[in-house]
């Protein structure tokens, strides 16, 4: 585990850094949208390499083989300490992942107790997932990985207008679709595994901004210049109920 992570530090860190001072150029050439999906390529890039090798089988063996000899000419201290490092590391991540877990769990668990279903006939929602309005969020939001369910502010329809509800209502709808949930748990993996290094930090917060942003062009993308001023209305308003370091509202800021 070790070994795999300090020969994959500085090819992520090179490919993150490409993706963030690119940043400006991807967004012009090829808009929101295939900003957002370029982070897929590093995902991919870890998926390539674990691919198993090309070389020769007996070119594998032999390698093994003087791997082993090593091993018994006076490496196994040196071994040892590289197998408690790598339980070290992996104990630390398993933890903050399953901390992080619980975490959601327990939030998702108590926001349900607060839970109104929005019974209202005009909207418009895939088949299996439902609106809930609820006094402990700040602005709209998507949670639950095998139940989806869409969650607004309890003064949800006094903060936008109609048209404004429907278009708050297809971002959330757009992350759905995207299955940006499950996105942002292998962000987050790939953080939490890379957790010293700040250039993956900062490709993290980049890429929930252009999650965000993606999700905003899909909602505007077919709607009227008047539409998207009354959507960016919208946006103002999220901005100033929500937090200040929430990534809708740092997304905002980018605007």
């Amino acid at each position: 585990m070790i070994d795999w992570l300090a020969t994959s530090v500085v090819p992520t860190s090179i490919l993150l850094l490409v993706l963030l001072v690119t940043h400006r150029f991807l967004l012009r050439s090829f808009g929101a949208v295939g900003k957002y999906l370029s982070w897929s390529i590093v995902p991919l890039s870890f998926a390539i390499a674990s691919l198993p090798s090309p070389w020769p089988e007996n070119t594998v063996i032999a390698m093994a083989d003087i791997e082993v000899l090593t091993v018994v000419a006076g490496n196994v201290k040196e071994n040892f300490m590289q197998q408690w490092l790598t339980a070290v590391w992996a104990g630390g991540s398993a933890t903050i992942l399953l901390y992080l877990l619980f975490s959601h769990v327990n939030y998702a668990r108590a926001l349900s107790s607060t839970l109104k279903e929005m019974n209202d006939s005009r909207l418009k929602l895939p088949k299996g997932v439902k609106a809930y309005q609820s006094h402990e969020v700040y602005s709209p939001m998507l949670i639950g990985f095998f139940s989806p369910k869409i969650v607004v502010p309890e003064n949800f329809k006094q903060l936008f207008n109609r048209e404004q509800q429907a278009m708050v209502l297809a971002h959330e709808v757009c992350h759905y679709q995207r299955r940006d949930l499950f996105w942002n748990l292998i962000a987050i993996s790939i953080v939490v595994l890379f957790r010293f290094n700040p250039i993956v930090w900062l490709a993290y917060f980049r890429f929930r901004q252009d999650q965000e942003l993606a999700c905003d062009h899909v909602v505007v993308a077919k709607e009227s210049e008047q539409s998207r001023i009354n959507y960016s209305r919208a946006l103002v308003l999220v901005a100033e109920t929500q937090p200040p370091l929430t990534f809708a509202r740092l997304s905002f800021q980018s605007y």
